[in-house]
């Protein structure tokens, strides 16, 4: 145990708090063991089956496979963003995976692919052309032809987004090669099944499965460096796939309304040009709520029901001259398949006023005899009203509730449960409460419906409601089922406007903060946009918004507020002695201020003795908080990232720390224990690695398929999202690890990331944009938060006072820290000065940013910069002491300035004390930051 190794003494067994496992080398191997297995669950409950005609699971004498694509030796495991790095010996690649699942396979394809030189980029599928098999290479086909295993593979990345046409083709359609090679295996009479794995998170076109032959395909997404295995028990049938889709899966991924608008856009300037490229770029989210599944249910029932020219071909695929939900979509939001088969009866959902709260019982059966786990979803449909159409309220025709997973025997049906609150199916009009905007339920009839995702829900809405013509997603008629539907009546006389006018977590207001993001406060008449409503497809489906004029009010926007002492502000040298560098007649160090509410006044005490050079230190990240020294705080480290620690072990080999599935495979598993363990385990391997904080997870929404940076997000939905996001961050929390929950928020592309105008209504915005991040810092009770490096209209993030203050702050209560996303060479629109006084503590991998802030103030004398300090050392050292450093030091502790925290802890320890003290003693030991290999923006 590295502690008693320091110390010279021993301590047996002793378990430090915190982690479930014994702080030793044994409890590593335990650990890694149980990282490794998660890995595999992850897929084998997270990857879903999209389509099976009976191909699998795959027979016990069909073991002689051709694992065909060239991304099948290529594996896309992780995106390209900061993350873990893989331990090469350990690394489960598709050849390791399929051997040791007691497969034999086509090895001389199999090298040849890997030695191909072809790999997946953001403007190539990677798929090597049909020349490369040489008759030679199609010989070997003879002793491997079972099965097909034909991999295909997509990529995203960090700071650019794929390529969206590549040779005239959709980046996320079939490439030419990718054709050729189904043909290929199409006409060879040889294989009799092909199964299709889709290694990726970004969403392919699917709608050539049958043209080709594909008995069966498999999404899993990036499966880590460890998963793979996961895949293979399930093509044996040793399990059984549970896992359903977090994004629409379309036929044509460029028809989106949200893809209208998704790209490079450029102002145009009248001589008074912004002079940095920071402030020159902007993007319209001129589809409003029709976001995913919200956009293509909603057309589908307005199909239905033949209203708002919904058939219209504006949206449709090119050449068609209507727009149908069959020929748009391949599968559907939510859906997936099992090798069990099961039915959903919804007996009841009774609202309880007390909680305001519903619960949704749903007997679940299964109607094989093969034991499965079957998803519970359930969805809402609420009133679309003519007040709705009148005043420009969205309302989507189903949106997500709650969901469960449950183990059904074969031929047994158990009971499922779902909770979920009757604040999620409000919706945010902007002109209740006088035009101050509130959360709104309507009177009218209400809809709840479960069903294989969210298109089969709608049917068995659509069901209730005695319509026909309903058809899947694969264009066949059905009827729908009134079995799983209930009806509720909220037995109101008028629109309720009252319920939510106050916070659910505090006592604020909920009103309009967001009106300047929308690109109507900005922009002149004729350059006023028109959002989309499901009361007119046709005229209101979105156009691009190209050359938008930069009028003088955007300029001036632009620019934005830059830093200036004013009249009124106080003296920082004033302040000397008394509310800085305060002599205290006791003392307060760091650890005395465990469990001091916020609102303490002894807080104000603290943090008056620090001096303005120690005032400074904590504010900058340098993959790592410094020590202050004064009051014994020691430093700790702060890591990536979503898909794993950017760390390595402190115990046993000391191998890089797990690359798990991304969050999107561990959101797709569409259970709360799973998505829990995510956190748990990124929890533990931060106990055994010594990390306090990471920049992770990541929660913006997928609002298009082209997002490159998607593996780090959790959906395409804004309520799917807040549950998973929350799962995963309360376990980490659990395990006393603060997570910098991020990008908040509309960071939803990577193209012009940095600066680019993001403008959106605030209903999107309130009930998409902005819900993951409130689940994190709520339910999941998140000590830490990134802003984003975009403009919310115009405003920097970092700078933007009503998110950070009044939103997060005061609607919803949070008392953590907020850290930037790293903008060390962005200096036009990330002011330091601007960044502080509007809510921003930390600035991350920003080493300099602290000595810019005591320059500023020492030439200025400024009190009020000063105090902003204060501020943000407040909120930085009060999420630290909720961290596993909050366990991890005693009143005994003594840090000298040059100190990580864990060299400090010990030489506050008498070893003659020896395990008493180590009792008292901390869950982990932090260690220096972990060089990243090579310098990436977070």
């Amino acid at each position: 145990m590295l502690i008693n190794d320091v110390l010279g003494i021993s301590t047996g067994g002793l378990e430090l708090v915190g982690s479930s496992y014994p702080m030793d080398d044994s409890g590593y191997e335990k650990l890694i063991n149980d990282s490794y297995e998660y890995c595999v669950n992850q897929l084998e409950e997270g990857s879903v089956m999209l389509k099976n005609d009976g191909a699998l699971p795959l027979a016990a004498n069909e073991r002689n496979v051709t694992l065909f694509g060239n991304n099948s030796a290529h594996t896309i495991y992780r995106s390209g963003a900061g993350g873990p790095t893989p331990n090469d010996e350990y690394v489960v690649d598709m050849q390791k995976a399929f051997t040791d699942g007691g497969f034999k396979i086509n090895s001389k394809l199999y090298k040849a692919y890997a030695t191909s030189g072809v790999s997946v980029s953001l403007t190539s599928a990677g798929e090597v052309p049909s020349s490369f098999y040489t008759s030679e290479l199609k010989s070997t086909f003879d002793s491997y032809k079972d099965v097909a295993i034909v991999t295909f593979a997509r990529y995203g990345t960090e700071n650019t987004d794929p390529t969206r046409v590549v040779d005239g083709r959709a980046y996320l359609a079939l490439s030419k090669n990718e054709e050729d090679l189904l043909k290929m295996i199409k006409e060879d009479s040889r294989f009799t099944k092909t199964v299709v794995l889709l290694n990726g998170v970004l969403p392919m076109e699917l709608d050539w499965l049958d043209e080709y032959g594909v008995n069966a395909c498999i999404w899993y997404g990036n499966p880590g460096y460890y998963g793979l295995p996961g895949i293979v028990n399930i093509l044996k049938g040793d399990a059984n796939p549970s896992g359903h889709t977090v994004e629409t899966f379309a036929n044509n991924t460029l028809n989106s309304p949200a893809m209208r608008n998704f790209g490079d856009y450029n102002y145009t300037f009248d001589g008074s040009a912004v002079d940095n490229q920071y402030g020159r770029k902007y993007v319209v989210y001129k589809e409003g709520i029709y976001v995913g599944y919200k956009y293509y249910e909603t057309r589908y029932e307005d199909c239905i029901l033949e209203q708002g020219e919904a058939k219209c071909a504006e949206g449709a695929t090119e050449g068609e001259t209507e727009w149908n939900y069959a020929k748009e979509v391949s599968f559907p939001f939510g859906y997936g398949l099992s090798y069990s088969t099961f039915t959903q009866k919804l007996d009841s959902v009774t609202y309880d006023a007390k909680g305001d709260t519903f619960t949704a019982k749903v007997k679940v059966t299964n109607t094989s005899n093969k034991a499965g786990k079957e998803v519970v979803q359930v969805y809402v449909q609420t009133p679309y009203t003519d007040y709705d159409k009148e005043n420009g309220l969205e309302k989507s025709s189903v949106q997500l509730m709650g969901y469960t997973k449950v183990d059904v025997p074969a031929g047994q049906s158990v009971d499922a449960e779902v909770k979920f609150s009757r604040y999620l199916m409000a919706s945010y009009d902007v002109k209740a409460g006088g035009g101050k905007g509130a959360y709104i339920l309507e009177p009218g009839k209400y809809y709840f419906a479960v069903g294989n995702g969210a298109h089969e829900a709608l049917n068995n809405i659509l069901a209730q409601k005695g319509k026909t013509g309903m058809y899947d997603h694969n264009g066949k008629a059905v009827t729908g089922s009134t079995d799983c539907v209930k009806e509720y009546d909220p037995q109101l006389k008028q629109i309720d406007e009252k319920t939510y006018k106050k916070s659910q977590y505090t006592d604020k207001d909920v009103e309009n903060k967001f009106a300047d993001a929308d690109l109507n406060y900005w922009a002149d008449e004729d350059q006023k946009i028109t959002y989309l409503t499901r009361n007119d497809w046709k005229n209101t489906f979105p156009t691009t918004v190209t050359a938008l004029h930069a009028n003088e009010k955007i300029v001036n926007g632009l620019r934005m507020d830059q830093y200036k002492k004013t009249a009124e502000t106080p003296s920082y040298k004033a302040m000397i002695g008394e509310e800085v560098e305060a002599e205290l007649d006791e003392p307060i160090d760091f650890i005395d201020m465990k469990n001091v509410p916020f609102d303490d006044e002894k807080w104000d005490k603290f943090i008056s003795q620090l001096s303005l050079d120690e005032l400074c230190v904590s504010i900058s990240d340098a993959r790592g908080i410094a020590a202050v020294a004064t009051v014994n705080k020691p430093m700790n480290s702060i890591a990536e990232g979503p898909e794993g620690l950017l760390a390595k072990f402190k115990y046993g080999d000391k191998r890089a720390c797990t690359g798990f599935a991304t969050l999107p495979t561990t959101t797709a598993t569409w259970d709360h224990k799973m998505q829990a363990k995510y956190g748990e385990m990124m929890g533990e391997e931060a106990l055994f690695s010594g990390v306090a904080m990471v920049n992770a997870p990541g929660c913006n929404i997928i609002r298009t398929p082209y997002g490159s940076r998607a593996s780090e997000y959790m959906s395409e939905d804004g309520v799917l999202s807040y549950y998973s996001v929350s799962n995963v961050i309360g376990s980490m929390r659990d395990k006393g690890l603060i997570c910098n929950v991020k990008h908040c928020f509309l960071n939803n592309q990577e193209t012009n990331r940095q600066g680019v105008s993001t403008f959106a209504n605030e209903q999107s915005i309130r009930e998409i944009y902005l819900k993951p991040f409130e689940g994190a810092l709520t339910r999941g009770r998140s000590m830490g938060i990134m802003t984003s490096y975009n403009r919310i209209g115009l405003q920097y993030a970092a700078t933007h006072k009503v998110l950070m203050n009044d939103v997060l702050r005061g609607e919803w209560g949070y008392e953590g820290s907020i850290i930037d996303d790293a903008l060390t060479q962005s200096a036009y629109y990330s002011v330091g000065a601007d960044m502080l006084l509007a809510g921003t503590d930390i600035f991350c991998l920003d080493g300099q940013r602290g000595a810019q802030i005591k320059s500023l103030i020492k030439k200025t004398d400024d009190g009020t910069l000063v105090k902003a300090l204060q501020r943000a050392n407040k909120r930085i050292f009060y999420s630290l002491l909720h961290s596993s450093m909050g366990g991890s030091i005693t009143s005994d502790t003594k840090v000298e300035s040059s100190l990580y925290w864990w060299q400090g802890m010990l030489i506050g320890i008498d070893a003659v004390v020896g395990l008493a003290t180590l009792g008292a003693i901390a869950m982990f030991i932090v260690t220096a930051y972990v060089k990243r290999e090579e310098k990436e923006a977070v």
